[in-house]
């Protein structure tokens, strides 16, 4: 799994973002207890699906307490 964020690294054509491609893992890394996450995108659809697997791995394999508030968006049905 954390290979597939690299898998798609030749479809962004600038370099310099390029770059930026991180894993899951490390992104996870940037979590702390106490924080609050954001996350958007339609959902199911482009949603981060990976960071929140990655961020209780982390937790299960470190036994460290985490607690944060998770805000995402939803779309309005009429």
């Amino acid at each position: 799994m954390e290979r597939l964020a690299f898998m798609y690294a030749d479809r962004i054509r600038c370099a310099a973002l390029r770059g930026m491609i991180t894993t899951a893992a490390d992104e996870a890394l940037l979590i702390h207890d106490g924080m609050r996450v954001g996350a958007s995108g339609f959902p199911r659809v482009g949603d981060a699906k990976a960071v929140p697997v990655a961020l209780a791995e982390r937790v299960r394999q470190r036994s460290e307490p985490l607690r944060v508030t998770l805000m995402t968006t939803r779309l309005a049905r009429s």
